[in-house]
């Protein structure tokens, strides 16, 4: 037995070992003081020392851009920047060559563009169609809008804007105002003196009932300098000549109708009243004025005394 077991250790083949491997080489960094060489080092430094890296990169990027704001070049570098991006979005077809506006009458082309932020030729990079749109609409003077773009360079827009309507008073301001009551801010009072005048709170929002009113009667409209609304249930008009018509709170078409046939007949706003008061539906009272007054009281008070 003990030779059988020395015969196998003899024949046993001893184990095979892989060969060792190589030590890694160090980073061979070039010297010298040629360009390369310079490079080569200052990777090396920066592979191990990175967060000094960073460090001085954001320290030197800072630095930059502290130098150019106090030197005035901030402005220029976004101008440059912005040119490049123009010149870029031309070059691949995405510039605002092509715009079309319709809808205009009050307002200019420029204003338009300037709300929707496009310029003529400029980068319609980034353009974003229902956002141009909803600041179009967020203007008191545009009543709707749409906006069509057809790339590459080609833009459509469509606005329906407000119409001036009245002149409003309010708390001694004066706004222009639509059908609607809605104050157009775009629209000096002065350029509009020749429209109607309403006047105290919530004369704008019912300022369309009434003139439609006024309109059937040719004769009092031509009269009439102002409207007022008084505690928001009924109109007094002030007319050019001082007098003052109190109208009722319903059946205003009726009280002017009586006040168009007394006037055709007897020319009682041209009369020297101070009042006529129409609230009354069986009846019209005048108030005359204090000229007047005195000299009908002189007149009756002689023809008394005969």
């Amino acid at each position: 037995m003990r030779q059988v077991s020395e015969s196998r250790q003899r024949s046993a083949k001893p184990p095979v070992r892989g060969k060792p491997r190589p030590k890694p080489r160090a980073p061979r960094i070039l010297s010298g003081n040629s360009r390369t060489a310079r490079v080569l080092r200052g990777l090396a430094w920066a592979g191990t020392n990175w967060p000094a890296t960073v460090a001085a990169l954001l320290f030197l990027a800072s630095a930059s851009a502290y130098a150019a704001v106090l030197g005035g070049h901030f402005s220029k570098l976004e101008t440059a920047a912005l040119r490049l991006s123009d010149g870029a979005a031309s070059s691949v077809g995405l510039s605002a060559h092509n715009v079309s506006i319709s809808g205009l009458k009050h307002v200019t082309r420029e204003d338009i563009l300037e709300i929707v932020g496009v310029e003529e030729g400029g980068s319609m990079v980034g353009f974003d169609a229902h956002r141009a749109r909803r600041r179009l609409e967020a203007q008191d003077w545009i009543a709707s809008a749409s906006i069509l773009r057809q790339f590459p360079n080609t833009l459509h827009i469509e606005i329906v804007e407000r119409e001036p309507f009245a002149l409003w008073q309010h708390k001694g301001e004066f706004f222009v105002i639509d059908k609607s009551g809605a104050t157009l801010s775009k629209f000096a009072v002065r350029d509009h003196l020749e429209l109607p005048i309403v006047v105290g709170a919530g004369a704008g929002t019912r300022a369309l009932s009434l003139i439609n009113d006024l309109e059937a009667w040719v004769d009092i409209r031509s009269h009439v300098r102002a409207a007022v609304r008084v505690a928001e249930r009924r109109w007094n008009l002030y007319l050019n000549n001082g007098v003052k018509v109190l109208l009722p709170e319903e059946d205003v078409e009726r009280a002017l109708h009586d006040l168009d046939r007394l006037h055709r007949e007897q020319r009682i706003l041209d009369l020297a009243v101070d009042v006529i008061d129409l609230r009354a539906r069986e009846r019209m009272t005048l108030r005359l004025t204090d000229d007047a007054a005195a000299k009908r009281k002189a007149k009756l008070a002689k023809v008394s005394r005969r």
